[in-house]
């Protein structure tokens, strides 16, 4: 290889890492913040990564958001890049100003233009950058928030208003970030976040006479008062806290759903199940018969191990609290118990693991946390094995 050869080709291998060196592509991301009540604004490295100095700097940036007409934006702080940040010892972030406002266009009244632009004076800098980064650059205070900010977002180029459009004034509202270099980075936007409130603090129900649910709801919240519905089956609804049906019809069962609303329409979403205590033994075997067929279980994975069958009984069968299990192993053999659901997965593992100390043994096993339905108890003893089934009923 000829020296020129080589030179080329050392000069191309510098192009290469250079190029893969520098952030190649970013995209803006919005999240409501449920604890500031600030929509916090971040950019998301998704190609490439920045080391050096050169490629760390911050050049020019366009960030525009969209919000209901009429709505007040504040800056309310920055946080990236950090001036004078070229030996990551910068303290001081550099400030992100509102430049241009457009408010309630002709061609889009509903919504008012608001684009932010970071201060090029004096130079600022990221730290080390890395793809799949969020970096949070700006927080907006934005007034009033409504449907829990998911009427807020960032603007999309090539889809949303260009200069020309009626009322727009040959603004152009453009996204668009520079870092490294004068190339463009921007790659668009990601989907924003929208949190849910965490204000149910518990849901039970009780069936001793009809059908009660009540709700714990946490109001100790600047967005109180909230708005509290419970959604039911056959088009139930109430706007109680607590609702009881005292003398509840088949239609009266099925799936609840608990909404509570904050002040800024962010919501806490609760679902329920409450079922039908008198609903018969047979229909649960039927019901598990019929899914059985559509899935085809295999009889093989349910047959019991008849050798050691009569050694295991259960009671009450169906059990709506508790089961009773008594196994006559002798004493000194080795048990441990398993419940399985009605494919044949554990859902409760060692609910017996025990060496028998005498000739009967019996066990009172909670079936408080499983659903209405078939369940078996698959039972080892002395390493051979079987399978009960029973039901719950709630």
């Amino acid at each position: 290889m000829t020296l020129r050869k080589i030179f080329v080709a050392f000069v191309a291998m510098i192009f290469i890492q250079s190029a893969q060196a520098q952030v190649s592509k970013i995209k803006y991301l919005l999240k409501f913040n449920e604890q500031t009540n600030l929509f916090d604004c971040y950019m998301v490295v998704k190609e490439g990564q920045a080391v050096s100095v050169r490629d760390r700097a911050q050049f020019n940036a366009q960030y525009t958001i969209m919000v209901p007409s009429g709505s007040t934006v504040d800056m309310q702080s920055s946080q990236n890049p950090i001036q004078g940040n070229q030996q990551y010892n910068g303290v001081r972030p550099t400030q992100w100003v509102v430049s241009n406002v457009v408010r309630k266009p002709e061609a889009d009244p509903a919504n008012d233009y608001i684009s932010v632009a970071p201060s090029l004076a004096p130079a600022a800098f990221y730290n080390d950058l890395k793809s799949g980064e969020e970096i949070k650059l700006f927080s907006l205070k934005i007034s009033p928030v409504t449907a829990c900010g998911a009427n807020i977002k960032i603007f999309d180029n090539g889809q949303d208003l260009n200069s020309g459009a009626r009322g727009m004034g040959g603004g152009d509202f453009s996204n668009g970030f520079t870092m490294g270099g004068i190339g463009q980075k921007y790659g668009g936007n990601e989907v924003n976040i929208i949190p849910s409130t965490n204000v149910i603090q518990d849901v039970k129900v009780n069936q001793n006479k009809g059908i009660q649910i009540e709700s714990k709801i946490n109001t100790d919240s600047p967005y109180a008062p909230y708005h509290v519905a419970f959604i039911g089956p056959k088009s139930f609804y109430s706007e109680a806290s607590s609702i009881s049906i005292a003398n509840p019809s088949k239609d009266n069962y099925g799936k609840y759903k608990l909404v509570v609303t904050d002040q800024r329409g962010c919501q806490d979403v609760k679902e329920i199940e409450v079922q039908d205590k008198n609903q018969t033994v047979k229909d649960v075997v039927k019901a598990f018969e019929a899914e059985s067929e559509t899935k085809n279980i295999s009889q093989s994975a349910i047959k019991l191990n008849t050798a050691v069958i009569e050694n295991v009984s259960l009671y009450p069968n169906p059990a709506t609290t508790n089961l009773i299990v008594n196994i006559a192993a002798g004493k000194g053999a080795k048990v441990r118990g398993d419940i399985l659901d009605i494919n044949g997965r554990i859902i409760s593992s060692n609910v017996i693991n025990k060496i028998i100390e005498s000739k009967d043994e019996v066990f009172e096993l909670s079936v408080l946390d499983l659903y209405s339905g078939i369940y078996t108890l698959s039972v080892n003893i002395d390493g051979k094995d079987t399978a009960k089934k029973f039901m719950v009923l709630k």
